[in-house]
């Protein structure tokens, strides 16, 4: 099985080069008839292996726990696969795969979870999947809520999708605004140690401070959200929807407001 990952690997790195930053070393894996300590503790031994099978590509291996984890239960891996790997669960909570997201507090405590187990094991952590169910009343307001909290933890995530052939997929022609609310304005490159990051998508405005500035930060502005009027110290340059900022090294302190026009 490692043995097709890095070949998977070695044939996509071919096509994509530097653009391929990482790969999931299994999706939602299923414990099946096992116990939930007997199959992470196979799961963990996979993982070892599957890192050993990347070595030397330069692509970060994601890791998750057993599927179950997305629901609740525990996960028993004792550690990160290496230290140079990414966690990545899956967020899909109760009501959320109900179809009615209404549990905010709960949203909340999962994504602090997911915090605290990647501060547990010293790695860095991304929702590796998430994405509201069409119809459901609350789904603009899920991705509104999903992304704040990741926020909160400087994380970001992956929105899952096969719009054509499944009931759900952000992409869908009867999701109302979601894909709007999912391609947010966002810093995708930040040079320095992140103080503050965060959207708001009632009134179009992303503040970033930074401390520490070490180079040119670069924020997406993405045509859905209209124009953009940025407020920042040092240099600043708005290109087709990229914000190129340079904060001023002298000022007290390094911070970015970007309004919607």
């Amino acid at each position: 099985m490692t043995a097709a990952l890095r070949h998977v690997v070695d044939v996509a790195r071919a096509a994509a080069g530097d653009a391929l930053v990482g790969v999931d070393l299994i999706n939602e894996p299923h414990p099946g008839s096992r116990e939930g300590p007997a199959f992470d503790a196979l799961l963990h031994r996979y993982y070892g292996f599957a890192v050993a099978a990347l070595d030397g590509t330069g692509v970060l291996p994601l890791f998750e726990p057993n599927v179950k984890h997305n629901l609740g239960e525990p996960t028993f891996l004792p550690s990160a696969p290496s230290a140079h790997s990414v966690y990545a669960p899956h967020l899909y909570p109760f009501d959320v795969e109900l179809g009615r997201y209404n549990d905010v507090n709960a949203l909340r405590g999962q994504i602090e979870h997911f915090a605290d187990e990647a501060r547990g094991w010293g790695v860095p952590f991304v929702v590796g999947e998430l994405g509201p169910k069409p119809g459901d009343p609350g789904a603009t307001l899920f991705v509104d809520d999903a992304l704040a909290f990741l926020d909160e933890h400087v994380a970001g995530a992956f929105f899952w999708d096969w719009s054509a052939v499944s009931d759900r997929g952000f992409l869908r022609g009867d999701v109302g605004d979601v894909p709007v609310h999912a391609l947010r304005p966002h810093a995708r490159l930040l040079a320095g140690e992140v103080v503050r990051h965060a959207f708001d998508p009632v009134d179009g405005v992303l503040e970033l401070e930074l401390a520490s500035p070490s180079g040119t930060t670069e924020v997406v502005w993405p045509a859905t959200w209209g124009e953009v009027d940025v407020e920042a110290d040092g240099v600043v340059a708005v290109t087709d929807g990229l914000v190129a900022w340079r904060p001023d090294p002298s000022s007290p302190s390094h911070r970015l407001v970007a309004r919607r026009r």
